[in-house]
């Protein structure tokens, strides 16, 4: 809970800082330009928190620099990527508003992948050492990948099924919701999941993971943003039951889960078919940011060494406040890692599972969600990540790891540090 206060008590003046120039520049200019606007804003705002007291041009009457500049890393970064997260929900808003009036063209995609872009730069320049990020002119004239436009669609809300995102968002709050977990809600034929921390990632993964696989997933129908912050997805709800449940009550015989786990390795595979990445980044770019990587990197991680160092900096900052230590790097790191596509979180929370179609008695993947932790992972890491179902018959994490590969040696030693890192942040001694 401290935590969270503290998170709260660093994000405040960000957003007063963002606003003094968004709010004044927007009021005074009609036409004004969106990204640029954003632009100015976000640098305004990461200037002040790298200023000292005593610049006359950010007063400090409350002492924020002062508790700011004594801060560890990591709340910083979690503070920053909270305040980036409520700034990309800002763009949406402003977005939406803009493109009701009267603005429908594909120059709304391209402002978002520079706006998108930004951001992610803007993240890890808060502690990067030359402390830049590509210019926004730069970025509105850069030539983006075909795929990256595609998926883009997703975020103009000329394209938005805006009947559905009514009707969902209506509907949410009513005796007829069903919770699905703490983040999303059924509501009708639909889901609304909210999407603080990453507005568009989710939304941007799905997208592209829809056009360029046959990966089943649910369609994602348009955004919905709030002026605190809070954005929503609605997407299609997918009709069948969560695999967890189904393997808890021993309701899936050994046949059924070997069919589900050879269409599971057929998925991962189409996946990483899409091509290798330099680092451990989003898909799009950037640093992750979901609930393994929180708060998100500071740095590009483009070998096993740096990702290990940012886990181990997680695991110090929890152990300083009364955690054992736990054991130095692996020595056995290869120097040229493969970075892949992945969902990130193939854990059986994220299987929808229904009777086979094809096979009387059989079951198949009905669809997969939650996609913000895809992105560029080792080749370890779907196999690795089943490893942390701890309650999930024995059966299943064997045939799973037969089909993707077993983890090597490193992955274990990986496994034990972000395993100790959730224990920490659960409050288990």
């Amino acid at each position: 809970m401290f935590e969270i206060l503290k998170i709260k008590f660093l994000v405040g003046p960000m957003k007063e800082q963002f606003h003094n120039v968004f709010n004044k520049e927007a009021s005074s200019h009609e036409d004004y330009n969106i990204p640029l606007l954003f632009e100015r804003a976000i640098l305004h705002t990461l200037e002040y928190l790298r200023s000292d007291g005593g610049d006359s041009r950010h007063e400090d009457p409350y002492g924020y620099k002062r508790a700011w500049k004594q801060c560890h890393p990591v709340p910083q970064m979690s503070a920053w990527g909270t305040f980036i997260g409520y700034a990309e929900a800002k763009f949406v808003n402003t977005l939406y508003a803009r493109v009701v009036a009267r603005e429908t063209g594909a120059s709304v995609e391209r402002d978002a992948i520079a706006v998108h872009v930004f951001l992610s730069d803007a993240l890890v320049a808060l502690h990067s050492n030359d402390g830049g990020c590509r210019s926004m002119k730069e970025l509105l004239s850069s030539h983006f990948q075909s795929q990256w436009l595609d998926a883009f669609r997703v975020v103009n809300p000329a394209r938005w099924d805006h009947l559905a995102v009514t009707t969902a968002i209506s509907a949410m709050n009513t005796s007829e919701a069903v919770r699905l977990n703490s983040h999303a809600v059924k509501a009708g034929p639909f889901v609304v999941k909210r999407c603080r921390e990453h507005p568009l990632t989710e939304a941007l993964n799905m997208e592209f993971v829809r056009q360029n696989t046959t990966i089943p997933l649910p369609r994602v129908l348009g955004l919905h943003s709030e002026e605190n912050g809070d954005t929503m997805i609605v997407m299609e709800f997918i009709e069948g039951d969560v695999l967890e449940k189904l393997l808890l009550q021993n309701l899936v015989n050994q046949d059924q889960q070997e069919m589900l786990a050879k269409q599971l390795r057929s998925f991962v595979q189409q996946l990483r078919s899409l091509g290798t990445g330099a680092a451990v980044e989003a898909w799009t770019t950037g640093p992750l940011r979901n609930h393994v990587f929180y708060p998100p990197p500071s740095a590009r991680m483009d070998d096993l060494n740096k990702l290990y160092s940012y886990f181990i900096r997680q695991y110090e900052y929890g152990e300083g406040r009364g955690h054992p230590f736990i054991s130095d790097k692996p020595r056995d790191i290869p120097e040229m890692p493969t970075f892949l596509l992945s969902h990130g979180d193939l854990n059986t929370r994220n299987i929808i599972v229904r009777q086979s179609g094809n096979s009387p008695g059989g079951l198949e993947i009905a669809g997969i969600i939650d996609w913000e932790t895809f992105g560029w992972y080792p080749d370890f890491w779907e196999s690795m990540a089943t490893c942390f179902e701890f309650v999930i018959p024995q059966s299943w994490l064997d045939l799973v790891r037969t089909e993707l590969g077993p983890p090597p040696e490193v992955a274990w030693r990986f496994f034990v540090i972000i395993s100790s890192i959730i224990q920490i942040s659960n409050g288990i001694p």
